[in-house]
């Protein structure tokens, strides 16, 4: 049986090289000698930390701390750029909180599950059931009308990036799902709370933070359910093609986005290879190691902040 995950989803639909990298092969970066910081790793940290803040009342400048005296644990010998950009994300965090207190942005929602599991059943073309599960951060309900939103947290290098989050198909696939396992309540979309990648010196210049707010109606829902089920007939048929030996050239062809590859993939180095009869499997051994790809760093990031703080075991 086909099981997957939104994250998985994305990444098929980005490039199927990379997805059969990442999710088939289990290829994965060294932890031990890549890079200890970038902007993906600044994200990731400072999502933990208001995680930490939102799901379990955990001061998230201090959740930092904890988290970068983790990283630097683990990769001492990085620790001088490890302290550049924890003082970074302390004043993105630290800014994003006044932000927030003088706009009033949480003022609108209760928080009411947080790292909320789901799981649901989809029915592929061929009559086969696919399992599509993953792990939603937070659901918040909207005091005025009780309807659920998810909401994410996004450090971005512009603040314009907002003009195309209705075209985000994950967060849509997210709350197509909740609203198949929320029986009797009413989904309404996404929100998304972005914080502009900057140290606001006194040459920056603001807005440093936003809110978005992205409705999703009863067709839309339904709509994302088919191309749900359309890219899942697709999933399926590329793994019995590799199954069934099928070179991979053509079973999961890659989509190399020059402007996108080199922060969004792991194998930008090595993705040529594939096709210019290099000795692409010494590459990948020499550079790659076996991972799981669904042990997310946040997730341990996150473990971390509830255990110094006696948070484990917490539900909201």
């Amino acid at each position: 049986m086909l099981r997957v995950s939104p994250s998985t989803i994305a990444r098929f639909m980005r490039c199927r090289r990379s997805w059969w990298l990442t999710y088939v092969e289990n290829w994965g970066v060294d932890a031990a000698t890549a890079p200890a910081t970038s902007a993906a790793l600044l994200g990731t940290r400072i999502h933990a930390s208001l995680e930490a803040y939102y799901g379990y009342d955990i001061d998230p400048v201090s959740a930092l701390g904890v988290i970068y005296e983790h990283e630097v644990g683990k990769r001492p010998e990085c620790e001088p750029e490890l302290v550049r950009e924890h003082s970074w994300a302390t004043t993105m965090v630290s800014g994003y909180l006044d932000w927030a207190a003088e706009t009033g942005v949480d003022e609108e929602y209760d928080v009411v599950a947080v790292e909320r599991a789901v799981e649901v059943p989809i029915l592929m073309t061929n009559g086969e059931m696919a399992i599509v599960s993953g792990k939603l951060d937070q659901i918040v309900r909207r005091k005025s009308d009780g309807a659920l939103c998810i909401r994410d947290w996004k450090t971005v290098g512009t603040l314009s990036k907002a003009d195309l989050l209705v075209l985000d198909s994950q967060m849509a696939i997210y709350a197509a799902l909740l609203t198949i396992s929320s029986t009797g309540m009413r989904v309404d979309g996404a929100l998304y709370a972005m914080l502009l990648r900057s140290k606001r010196s006194a040459r920056a210049t603001g807005p440093f933070y936003e809110q978005v707010h992205i409705s999703y109606n009863g067709a839309q829902h339904m709509n994302m359910l088919t191309r749900l089920r359309g890219v899942l007939d697709d999933m399926d048929r590329a793994m019995r093609r590799l199954r069934q030996g099928d070179d991979h050239r053509l079973a999961v062809y890659p989509n190399p986005m020059t402007d996108r590859c080199g922060w969004d993939c792991s194998f930008t180095h090595v993705c040529s290879l594939f096709d210019d009869d290099s000795r692409i499997d010494d590459a990948l051994r020499g550079i790659y190691r076996k991972t799981d790809p669904y042990g997310y760093r946040s997730d341990e990031l996150i473990s971390v902040v509830k255990a110094a703080f006696g948070r484990e075991g917490v539900e909201k």
